[in-house]
């Protein structure tokens, strides 16, 4: 068994990897203000994570599902983008935005259902798992003039 794991070890240490400098999410280019849009956006995600967890903490059910809400799809079924902004976005990127937003939905939903605590932190944990993967999926970048 001490072989065993000596070995693995050995074999993680040799098998080349990504510098711990070098970023290898896709890039994505944006221009200024639609950079300035998208980070507005996530800063607003982030805030209401915050705001969420709070008001689960104290257990201010309707507080959270209202802010939960805030972030879904139904309430920014439109929202006032840069123009060119929607052309640039894979369908990748616009399912994983998607994805965050319907996870905001279904975090609302599943708050004003009443369901347990466990249940609430699977969803609000399952929405954040797409954050995160997005964000270890892309970068912004300056879009080349």
């Amino acid at each position: 068994m001490k072989r065993a794991a000596i070995l693995l070890l050995t074999l993680t240490l040799l098998t080349p990897t990504a510098r711990a400098d070098e970023d290898t999410r896709e890039p994505a280019p944006r221009t200024a203000s639609e950079r300035t849009f998208i980070l507005g956006e996530m800063r607003k995600f982030l805030a209401s994570v915050q705001a969420i967890t709070a008001d689960l903490a104290t257990g201010d059910t309707r507080a959270a599902a209202t802010e939960a809400a805030a972030r879904g799809r139904r309430v920014n079924a439109v929202l006032a983008k840069p123009p060119g902004l929607d052309t640039k976005e894979t369908a990748a990127w616009k399912s994983m935005m998607g994805g965050a937003r319907k996870g905001f939905d279904s975090l609302a939903d599943t708050i004003n259902a009443d369901a347990s605590t466990p249940r609430v932190l699977t969803v609000f944990a399952d929405t954040m798992a797409n954050c995160v993967a997005c964000h270890q999926s892309y970068r912004l970048t300056a879009e080349a003039q």
